[in-house]
């Protein structure tokens, strides 16, 4: 098992290292690349429209320098689409666990909120 400190003081345990979650930017990003440089490989889901498609582009690209400088630093994997739709969450998931063989930990780090009014 592999002990990652995480801000703010979280200590994860992952079983082989295997997570996912999703993330744009920000915080997520920083997570992300935090447990890529202690070994765990990431699956991270984004909307597909041209911000986050470049968003994504960008930390992978910022994986395979850590990649090239760091060794055992795990493997990075994005995915496009809606996280609000649960068939996203179940590919995510799925491609997850073909890429890496099994899902120890899921991290939700979408900021998906769908407003309604309290009694309804």
């Amino acid at each position: 098992m592999v002990p990652l400190l995480v801000p703010p003081l979280l200590h994860l345990f992952l079983l082989n290292r295997q997570l996912t979650f999703q993330t744009r930017q920000g915080i997520g990003r920083a997570i992300a690349l935090a447990y890529l440089r202690h070994g765990a490989h990431v699956a991270v889901n984004h909307l597909g429209d041209t911000t986050s498609t470049k968003t994504a582009a960008s930390l992978s690209a910022e994986a395979a320098v850590l990649a090239s400088s760091i060794h055992g630093v795990g493997r990075l994997i994005t995915m496009a689409g809606d996280i609000s739709d649960p068939a996203t969450g179940n590919e995510l998931v799925a491609k997850a666990v073909a890429e890496f063989g099994r899902l120890d930990v899921f991290v939700s780090n979408a900021g998906v909120c769908q407003f309604a009014e309290f009694l309804e």
